[in-house]
């Protein structure tokens, strides 16, 4: 996908377009090593690697996560912790690890007795003792009734990191928000004798900041900040709002940094959700750190400090990995959990069998494969070729960011399909028929920053593009967890499997 007039000469923000939030970083031997949550995509947790922070390329994917990872580092192994929650209904924390994450490969999850979210691993240099921290509520009542204005607070407990055991008994409380809001997304720091507490509060949407807090002992009592919020955008009229949920990282130089989630905010648009942002951060012995030079997060970052060059060549990063329909893709995402049987990868593209399932189901297998949105201005296109022989079968593009928000180019039965589902108003289709009964077709999505154009070519009714329906971005700009995905999409509505559709020459700019 081409950088378009959203990236332009000098920004370097966002650093990873697209739905990228809950963002955690870890720099080893030059190689910066990022992690992001996926909620309902699968797989669910992608790792991107840079050596300068500014170019980021995919190169794998653990498969158990969902929400707000934590990558870490200690003694040659790398550990990720995460919270599984859309899948099973219920908080299931565990940790999975890699000496080698650029191959992709991980171990069998270890889990964690947590019932809560956005879990944080803390290596003490002081001791070797390793602990975790996350969001939860306070204890419930016996009544099951929380008792008014009772917010989720930080905790934390020692643990065996080999068994992720508890080493010290229930999550003890450790940090509270500190205007009494909601506090989330944890992470712990020791520097210069002082213990630093970094958290989310107030929620990941406009009113969402950074806080910091510091203390003698691991175990508290935290101060806040004098300053805190330590970073936010709320009550401003920024391009980049909805600034928080921070981790904080070194370079080889020993620089400090802070990625973190935003949005792209104008004319009450941000149809990409929430990406990953990054900044500089000065750091002073024995002070409080200083984000981005005391400014607002912006899209060209502030050069308050050199950005780290490549100190070696690796194959991983002398090629872009672009939208191309391979099953190999790393930027390939499926929702949920796939029946992989469904796809067949060709060389020319892929053939999908639709199931029952449909773009509004909620839960279980969809036949749905598709690439993030990454830039607010693209195009793309796809040759469908499909014969429906039933009329619930159904097989098209859409742009999807869930089951209550996408817009849906699509053939079903004798017609061409249009169809609109946002919260704001109730499902709209537009039927048209086709003017030709060649199974070829090729569908079209054009994206612009205020809107969405859907065009249609139909074989044996002449080589142009006709455009069909135009969808406004805001449908989609609700506060969310993710972000709209290109998706190539086939269903039954309902009934049994379809017969299988081609997709080929797919084709993002």
């Amino acid at each position: 996908m081409a950088n378009s007039e959203d990236r332009v000469q000098g920004s370097t923000n966002p650093i990873i377009p697209g739905f990228h939030p809950d963002p955690s970083c870890v720099s080893v031997d030059g190689i910066f090593y990022l992690v992001n949550s996926t909620f309902q995509w699968f797989p669910h947790i992608s790792v991107h690697v840079s050596q300068d922070l500014i170019n980021w390329i995919p190169c794998s994917h653990q498969t158990e996560g969902i929400l707000a990872p934590t990558i870490r580092y200690h003694k040659g192994t790398f550990y990720v912790i995460c919270t599984n929650i859309l899948l099973t209904g219920k908080a299931e924390t565990f940790i999975v690890t890699s000496t080698d994450p650029i191959a992709g490969k991980w171990s069998t999850p270890i889990q964690v007795d947590f019932h809560g979210i956005d879990p944080s691993l803390f290596f003490d240099p002081n001791n070797d003792k390793v602990y975790f921290q996350g969001t939860m509520f306070p204890e419930i009542p016996a009544d099951g009734k929380l008792p008014e204005g009772i917010l989720p607070e930080i905790v934390q407990m020692e643990i065996d990191i080999a068994t992720g055991e508890s080493l010290s008994g229930k999550p003890k409380p450790l940090i509270r928000a500190h205007a009494g809001g909601w506090a989330e997304g944890p992470h712990i720091y020791f520097k210069d004798g002082w213990y630093y507490g970094l958290l989310a509060e107030d929620g990941t949407e406009i009113n969402h900041c950074v806080t910091i807090f510091r203390s003698r002992s691991v175990w508290g009592p935290f101060e806040s900040h004098p300053q805190n919020p330590a970073l936010t955008a709320r009550g401003t009229e920024e391009y980049v709002q909805g600034v928080g949920h921070a981790d904080l990282f070194q370079d080889e130089a020993g620089n400090w940094w802070a990625v973190m989630l935003a949005v792209r905010l104008r004319n009450g648009r941000f149809p990409l959700g929430r990406e990953t942002f990054l900044c500089p951060v000065t750091w002073p012995e024995g002070e409080w750190p200083i984000f981005n030079n005391s400014k607002k997060i912006a899209m060209e970052l502030e050069h308050c400090q050199p950005l780290p060059a490549p100190k070696q060549k690796n194959e991983v990063f002398s090629t872009p990995v672009e939208e191309t329909l391979t099953s190999s893709n790393p930027r390939l995402v499926y929702l949920r959990d796939p029946n992989f049987s469904s796809y067949e990868w060709l060389e020319a593209g892929v053939s999908i069998v639709g199931k029952a399932a449909n773009l509004h189901t909620p839960k279980g297998t969809s036949s749905l494969v598709g690439f993030r949105q990454r830039f607010l201005t693209a195009q793309v296109s796809v040759n469908v070729i499909f014969q429906p022989s039933e009329e619930n079968e159904e097989a098209g593009l859409s742009v999807y960011v869930d089951q209550l928000r996408h817009f849906d180019i699509s053939v079903r039965g004798k017609n061409i399909i249009f169809s609109v589902s946002s919260l704001q108003q109730p499902t709209k289709a537009t039927e048209i028929p086709r003017q030709s009964s060649d199974p070829r077709l090729g569908f079209r999505v054009r994206c612009m920053e205020l809107m969405y154009a859907f065009d249609v070519k139909e074989e044996g009714c002449g080589e142009s593009w006709r455009e069909v329906e135009t969808a406004d971005s805001l449908l989609i700009s609700e506060w969310g967890y993710t972000g709209p995905v290109f998706a190539l999409f086939a269903t039954s509505n309902g009934k049994g499997d379809t017969k299988p559709v081609l997709f080929e020459n797919l084709v993002v700019e």
